[in-house]
């Protein structure tokens, strides 16, 4: 899709589009959540919770996740909150070859992973044996390779996260295993009890990859280009994606957390906005499209078109992201989200993190639950502010939708 490519840095092959969406995250329905001293520690907020975790293992922001589509992150809005981790780290390169993007942090733009979960590690109760195994290999990825035990392992770095993931270009569930070794993010991603190491995080970057993305659900032009007994739906504007579109068993199933779907089939849990319960839904009806904006003038607007295909019919939820670290005066920004059903959506930005990356949060949309999703979707991005011009990096949504 010309449009897309033209707006977009980040060019995509395999299981994404040649064109695709640009892909760089951070923001997820999806749930990572920042504290008050701007570290990288993810809680679950609302795709946490959309994608079912409870509660009562993180915070529900509402919609959250590591910001920064499309950007770099620097130094001064990190420092806003007194901790430079993960400055400076440059989002607009992205590794297209393996199934998870370089930076890591880009990983919430990348529309064949789906975020589950996340949670903190702080001892070994609990522990699986090969979930054992996995943390301490994900540490000897930093100088700690001397440590045996996992609690040797976790006591020698900070911050010890698991991020659950589902990779849909190939059908696997991963378990990624995140830390701080002094100010920068290490760690090691491997599939769900296996105790072979997938990739490599150091130093925020993806490195010793064995597993390039795969080319499951790949963008199409028309079901000539897909395996029977696939097709190619959600077209739009010439482009779609082949699923295979028959009903999976439990799809439609009530779900209230990550686990409570058949995830080996590729079923995730699916919620409402606030919702505490949802549906499993095929992983294939999510996605996350980025787009580029650029100056605002004071007093002023500019228009951005999203476009959108690939996913089932109409919507369940939409949340927006916005990236705009060196905006002066960002609570001075409100954006108007248009669906292709003419439906409009609106949300403000109440607190500069959260355009500065550094809490990790989407904004949700609402829209009656029942408009198409495939098309053309616009972003209205309005400066409502006197004299403090500034540039809107990037925006991005993120839409599950359901068969209607």
């Amino acid at each position: 899709m010309l449009f897309r490519c033209t707006l977009l840095v980040f060019v995509l092959t395999g299981g994404v589009s040649a064109c695709a969406s640009g892909i760089v995250n951070e923001a997820h329905d999806l749930g990572l959540l920042v504290d008050s001293g701007a570290r990288d520690a993810p809680a679950l907020d609302a795709q946490a919770a959309d994608a079912g975790f409870d509660a009562a293992s993180a915070t529900d922001s509402g919609a959250s996740m590591d910001a920064g589509a499309d950007a770099q992150l620097d130094a001064g809005s990190a420092s806003d909150s007194g901790s430079t981790r993960d400055a400076g780290t440059d989002m607009g390169a992205v590794a297209v070859d393996c199934f998870l993007p370089s930076p890591y942090r880009a990983y919430p733009m990348a529309p064949w992973l789906v975020y589950l979960s996340a949670a903190p590690i702080t001892s070994s109760a609990g522990l699986a044996a090969s979930e054992r195994i996995q943390i301490v290999e994900a540490v000897h990825q930093s100088a700690h390779t001397d440590v045996i035990t996992v609690d040797e392992a976790i006591a020698a770095v900070d911050d010890m996260t698991v991020e659950r993931f589902w990779d849909d270009s190939n059908a696997k569930e991963v378990h990624v295993y995140t830390y701080y070794a002094g100010d920068n993010r290490y760690g090691g991603a491997f599939e769900a009890d296996s105790s072979a190491l997938l990739a490599a995080i150091t130093d925020g970057d993806v490195t010793s990859c064995t597993r390039p993305r795969g080319g499951l659900h790949a963008v199409c032009a028309s079901s000539a280009s897909c395996i029977s007994p696939e097709v190619c739906y959600g077209l739009f504007s010439g482009e779609g994606k082949c699923v295979d579109s028959a009903p999976i068993l439990g799809q439609g199933d009530e779900c209230s957390s990550w686990d409570g779907c058949a995830i080996d089939f590729g079923l995730v849990c699916t919620m409402f906005h606030g919702a505490t319960s949802g549906m499993c839904m095929p992983a294939w009806m999510q996605t996350v499209v980025p787009v580029s904006v650029g100056a605002v003038a004071s007093g002023g607007f500019v228009d951005v078109t999203v476009p959108v295909s690939g996913i089932a019919t109409v919507d369940i939820a939409v949340s927006l992201g916005v990236y705009a670290p060196s905006h002066p005066r960002p609570t001075d920004l409100r954006i108007v989200v248009t669906n292709p059903d003419t439906s409009m959506s609106s949300a403000t930005i109440t607190n500069s993190a959260q355009v500065h990356g550094l809490i990790r949060e989407e904004l949700p949309l609402f829209y009656s639950g029942d408009e198409r999703v495939n098309g053309a979707w616009n972003v209205r991005v309005y400066d409502d502010g006197s004299g403090a011009a500034g540039t809107v990096e990037s925006v991005w949504l993120r839409i599950k939708s359901r068969l209607d």
